[in-house]
């Protein structure tokens, strides 16, 4: 008797999803927050913008680019560096629950990591592109059809130690980032 209410759920679910309505959405969102933990000492602004596709089930893609200034701080032992920072592009899976108004997806791909170091006297002192890959989820939240908020935490990670020569020494490329966007759908 359990087994059919389990599979009268499971049907009743299904339906559910797959009655409705059948139409696909780009989803633009300009972003900014925070990045911390992992290879930073203290959290960091970061700032960028997506763009996505969601069809009509809950199956969708979308890319990104996110910037970090100051990602490594002050490096100690290295006076030599004046700036650095930390870029991100990403191609990303979604899965995302439509429940009208409110959408709770799960994100994950792909992302080119590119950390940058330059000394004062403009010398780049690490300049590298670096593949790695991010993996989150966050919340689309509706106030009309076309516009919402967004938010958003992810895991960023390098596959490889970043190469930094002899200045300084920066090992594996990792941190989180929680962001919130206002978001535009059409």
């Amino acid at each position: 008797m359990s087994r059919f209410r389990c599979l009268a759920v499971l049907i009743s679910v299904a339906s559910a999803l797959a009655s409705a309505p059948a139409r696909a959405e780009v989803i633009l969102t300009p972003f900014a927050g925070k990045a911390f933990s992992g290879s930073l000492d203290t959290s960091r602004t970061t700032y960028g913008g997506a763009i996505g596709f969601l069809g009509g089930g809950v199956f969708g893609f979308e890319g990104e680019f996110a910037y970090v200034k100051d990602f490594y701080g002050p490096l100690e032992g290295s006076e030599a560096v004046s700036s650095n920072k930390v870029q991100s592009l990403s191609g990303n899976l979604m899965v995302a629950v439509p429940a009208g108004s409110v959408r709770l997806y799960g994100s994950g791909g792909l992302s080119l990591l590119r950390p940058a170091l330059t000394s004062r006297t403009g010398f780049v002192v690490v300049d590298e592109d670096k593949i790695g890959f991010n993996v989150g989820g966050g919340l689309f939240i509706f106030f009309s059809d076309h516009v919402g908020l967004r938010g958003d935490i992810r895991y960023f990670r390098t596959f490889g130690d970043v190469q930094s020569g002899e200045v300084v020494t920066l090992g594996t490329l990792d941190y989180w980032r929680g962001t919130a966007g206002l978001t535009f759908k059409f």
